[in-house]
């Protein structure tokens, strides 16, 4: 590649990374109906039980106040403090989801504050809370639109989709959690009462 044409190509990722009127004529993606409640409680033990297949646990809740609750007492149970930047992370963080993908136990994160976007990837537990009528049957176009929502308004940030704790077989084929991320993993659902699930 010659310098007239590398140059041609920076400048042009340069012009499209310091304007958002790329996305100014994309048009706003629909907003998907919410599942029914029966639904919900279809795709939220679904969510769980393939959540579970990967080392995860979910837990269901009434609502925030007790999210928060549940996860005070996670925490209690394992030991650990909440992470900060200035510790070794080795405690928990707290993201919100803004979608649950039922097919596969996986959460769609969006972090918009750059001051937060190792929370996903350093602390060795993460806590993850979502709402009930943020679950998807699998990923596609509405499952995504908070990703998409985040491009078009330029957000300084990223999407991490999580599915499970990080693991690896690089070594000798055998399975080391936690190598590449987080350890521990619970997601925390609002909107659905656990003894109603049970007897759904």
């Amino acid at each position: 590649m010659s310098a007239d044409a590398r140059a041609a190509v920076f400048a042009a990722i340069d012009a499209a990374l310091g304007s958002n009127a790329a996305h100014a004529d994309m048009p706003p993606l629909a907003t998907p109906a919410r599942a029914p409640i029966a639904d919900r409680h279809a795709l939220a033990r679904r969510f769980r039980a393939e959540l579970a297949s990967l080392g995860g646990e979910t837990r269901f809740v009434a609502d925030e106040e007790a999210a928060r609750a549940a996860i005070e007492a996670f925490a209690r149970e394992r030991g650990i403090e909440k992470a900060s930047e200035r510790d070794d992370w080795s405690g928990y963080a707290v993201l919100r989801a803004s979608a649950l993908f039922a097919d596969t136990g996986s959460a769609l994160v969006v972090v918009s504050d750059p001051g937060t976007r190792l929370a996903p990837y350093l602390p060795r537990t993460c806590c993850i809370v979502a709402s009930a009528e943020d679950l998807h049957a699998g990923l596609d176009s509405h499952s995504l639109a908070a990703a998409f929502e985040a491009a078009r308004r330029g957000d300084c940030g990223e999407a991490v989709i999580v599915t499970g704790p990080s693991r690896t077989a690089d070594i000798e084929k055998t399975i080391v959690l936690g190598a590449h991320g987080p350890k521990a993993l619970a997601v925390f659902i609002t909107g659905i009462d656990d003894t109603e699930d049970d007897h759904a």
